[in-house]
């Protein structure tokens, strides 16, 4: 274990939340907020469970939890390539998820999700029907909710910067031929870091969601609203955000949003603006536009049809 790393990690969490001093109710709003969305999601799995639902119901049923644009876990732009690319072999991806999650509390996590890949793998006969940005947070999120203590949920840019921190290696690369192998040295990860919240730092976690809630925030959500950005928005409200998927586009966009509305222009973001974007989506000031790829620039434009 490199010490050295889980003391940045530590600096890195507590720019992002200053007043932290413990998981719980006092962990603040914004831990509290990534915890929820995952346990939000683990609770509806569950009430699955108890459908008696088939294999392919199953994990169709739970692949339309995920994509509830709430949980953050699936992104559409893979979702619609699936949908468009499949060629009805969909059905089968879904028996395989829906297995995956048939046996709760399982044993076998990392030889069963070994088994899931090279099946997947198999189905996807080299086409491009489904990504990896997808595949992973579904296959990882269905092992969190049936092996808590062994698997944390997450997007593959997020796993692959949480062992490139840690372990300064390479992993989740795009054949995922090592998956299995990979989520291991990730569950290590995540115990050790459980171990030192725990025993050294003293925060308290009651379970990995509050490591993994931890993590997302220092690798993926980018809070701190820096000078250059206050000094955008001063300027102009026609602001371009660009990047790969899973960087926080979407979260930095609605962020931005609350603070172009309530003007605020200092960069203490240490309460969490989530309660207040809602707020404000209620009260229509402001909307969330997609540019479909289906749509023409002059609907998009002249008509700003969602």
């Amino acid at each position: 274990m490199n010490q050295s790393t889980y003391r940045s990690f530590k600096t890195m969490f507590l720019e992002q939340c200053p007043n932290f001093t413990g998981f719980g109710e006092k962990g603040g709003e914004k831990i509290e907020e990534e915890r929820k969305l995952k346990s939000n999601v683990i609770v509806k799995t569950k009430e699955l469970f108890q459908q008696n639902l088939s294999d392919e119901s199953l994990g169709k049923e739970f692949f339309e939890v995920l994509r509830d644009g709430r949980s953050t876990i699936v992104g559409w732009r893979d979702v619609e390539v699936m949908k468009k690319k499949n060629n009805g072999k969909d059905r089968e991806f879904f028996k395989i998820i829906g297995k995956l999650l048939s046996k709760p509390d399982r044993e076998s996590v990392y030889e069963d999700a070994d088994t899931a890949i090279r099946q997947i793998r198999d189905l996807q006969d080299n086409s491009t029907w489904l990504r990896d940005s997808l595949l992973v947070p579904v296959l990882t999120m269905a092992l969190s909710v049936t092996a808590p203590d062994k698997q944390i949920p997450g997007k593959i840019t997020f796993l692959r910067k949480v062992l490139k921190h840690f372990r300064g290696s390479r992993n989740f690369q795009k054949d995922l031929s090592k998956f299995a192998q990979d989520l291991i040295t990730l569950n290590d990860v995540v115990d050790d870091l459980l171990n030192i919240m725990k025993n050294d730092w003293k925060w308290n976690p009651r379970d990995k969601i509050d490591v993994q809630s931890a993590l997302w925030i220092v690798f993926m959500n980018k809070t701190k609203t820096t000078s250059s950005e206050i000094k955008l928005q001063n300027q102009t409200k026609n602001i371009i955000l660009h990047g790969p998927p899973g960087t926080g586009k979407t979260y930095t966009t609605a962020r931005l949003a609350v603070q172009i509305c309530d003007r605020l222009e200092d960069s203490d973001d240490s309460r969490s603006f989530v309660p207040r974007y809602r707020e404000l989506c209620t009260n229509k000031q402001i909307e969330f536009v997609t540019f479909h790829q289906s749509m023409t620039y002059e609907d998009f434009v002249e008509g700003r049809q969602p």
